[in-house]
């Protein structure tokens, strides 16, 4: 480690964390985009390949709170150089792998390798800084994820253009070498606190069998369908495997999740903000993105430009969102920030086929306010509300919530807009007395429900008819729309009171899990 100030030593450690949060928010977003051309090459289908996303966050979930435990014990440098290391040697994995089994497995070892080095990250930035410096330090780590939502998409495709979808992987390379070398030379070897206890291994094994069954049936909910006794049995093995967790954690002295988190009111009202937060932001970059291009006719590189309009917006904000923490009644920055998230969403429920362009950027530039403002403040509030030793698992437990929510987002808003349009859809076709033939029924019924729509589906159709379906189509999806923002935007509004409520210094318990 260089023999550099304390001020130097905590910019740099800030900005090898913003490399790891970009790192983490480019990968995701440009993979996205990368589904369809590593489908032609592997011959993989597409249902086969969304586990490239969804093994992904169910790695992530079933490690990332022992990854706290595991940095709060043995060191918040050690889990970042090993999680790192993970990470590096996964992304060299996937840009090598022929086949698509082989390429999922190498993205869950990148799952793993992220939920070793996000619990950590947080917690060493927040310890690097003074406390009157901490929110605009958790801030700054907002601009890293802005900047990699930004860029994503449109970097994603450059890579695809010009170089192939393999290269999305390799360029984690040198990023991840730049960060470890920075960690080496300026993070503080820490000691392991061998005397604090042991990893609970067995209440991660419980907590992570329960979140992967969990999420597991959540995604095969819409395959499934919600009659099927497996959907569940496996959601009744997941509510078996937490009650085990429960009971048996309750006499260890170094359990998973510390004793009394939950009891801390403003822990609680921190983390139910940010899985609100991460549950509206998930469904707006999906139900967005379609609206964009499936119903207003953008490309995805337009669409992905347009979105800009709120990832600039959130992480040119992020910095001054943190600071204001510093400064004020954390309430204040949180609350009104989610209020303005809602207050969008509930402005995109008005919505149509024909709304403005400058409308759309508007309304997306605004929601980003809302995020930049609240996102940070959330994240640098409950850090300032947990027991200092406890950091990093505090940190897990949190963003394992925030993973979850951010899941069930993609998942539920999804299953609506497609359910819903369904459902409106029979209407019209009732409402019109239009009597349509099984085969005709089921075409059309797939291309409402398709990411990316395929014309010869509707092969059996005349050209008059493709447009008149077409357009009764979008006009239910527009209405399935509006009910889904107009529905997230309740949980935004709820979530500002409830966050108004809790989330107060006061409300916090003395010696547990706070100051």
């Amino acid at each position: 480690m260089l023999d550099v100030s304390q001020t130097v030593r905590a910019a740099f450690v800030l900005f090898s964390m913003m490399i790891l949060v970009l790192l983490i928010n480019v990968d995701y977003t440009a993979v996205n985009i990368a589904l369809l051309p590593i489908s032609k090459e592997t011959g993989a289908d597409l249902n086969t390949l969304q586990w490239l996303l969804s093994g992904y966050v169910l790695a992530w979930a079933s490690l990332v709170i022992p990854a706290g435990q595991m940095a709060d014990l043995f060191g918040k440098r050690r889990l970042l150089l090993g999680g790192v290391s993970v990470f590096l040697i996964a992304s060299v994995l996937c840009g090598i792998v022929s086949s698509a089994p082989l390429l999922i497995l190498a993205r869950v070892l990148q799952g793993f390798g992220g939920a070793l080095f996000v619990p950590p990250l947080y917690a060493l930035v927040f310890e690097c800084f003074p406390p009157k410096r901490r929110g605009f330090a958790i801030g700054m780590l907002g601009v890293g994820a802005g900047i990699g939502l930004a860029i994503g998409p449109s970097f994603g495709g450059y890579i695809l253009t010009n170089f192939g979808w393999r290269w999305i992987f390799f360029i984690n390379v040198p990023l991840c070498l730049i960060t470890m070398l920075l960690i080496i030379l300026f993070v503080k070897k820490e000691p392991k606190r061998v005397a604090d206890g042991k990893v609970d291994v067995q209440g991660g094994l419980l907590l992570g069998a329960a979140l992967v069954a969990f999420m597991y049936a959540v995604n095969q909910s819409e395959v499934w369908g919600l009659s099927d006794p497996l959907l569940w049995g496996i959601l009744a093995l997941a509510a078996l495997l937490v009650m085990l967790f429960i009971k048996t954690s309750q006499h260890k002295e170094n359990r998973l999740i510390p004793e009394g988190l939950f009891k801390n009111k403003p822990f609680v009202g921190c983390m139910v903000g940010f899985g609100v937060y991460c549950f509206a932001f998930s469904t707006i970059l999906v139900i967005i993105g379609l609206y964009l291009q499936n119903l207003q006719g953008y490309s995805p590189y337009e669409a992905g430009l347009i979105f800009l309009a709120m990832t600039v917006a959130l992480g040119a904000l992020s910095p001054y969102g943190g600071s204001l923490v510093d400064k004020m009644d954390a309430r204040y920055p949180i609350c009104g920030g989610l209020f303005l998230l809602g207050a969008s969403l509930l402005f995109i429920a008005t919505f149509g086929l024909e709304t403005s362009k400058m409308t759309i950027l508007i309304t997306l530039f605004l929601m980003g306010l809302g995020m930049g403002i609240s996102f940070p403040a959330l994240n640098a509030m409950m850090m300032k509300v947990v027991d200092p030793k406890k950091l990093s698992t505090a940190s897990g437990t949190f963003i394992m919530c925030a993973g979850t929510a951010n899941s069930l987002g993609v998942v539920i808003s999804t299953s609506l807009f497609t359910g819903l349009g369904l459902v409106y859809f029979q209407e019209r076709l009732t409402t019109q007395h239009i009597d349509l033939s099984a085969e005709k029924h089921q075409a059309l019924a797939e291309f409402l429900e398709s990411a990316y729509r395929d014309l010869k589906v509707l092969a059996d159709f005349s050209a008059p008819e493709i447009e008149q379906y077409t357009h009764m189509i979008n006009t239910s999806l527009v209405d399935a729309m509006s009910w889904v923002m107009g529905l997230v935007a309740m949980m935004s509004f709820a979530a500002t009171l409830y966050c108004y409520r809790t989330v107060k210094l006061s409300e916090m318990p003395k010696n547990i899990c706070g100051a």
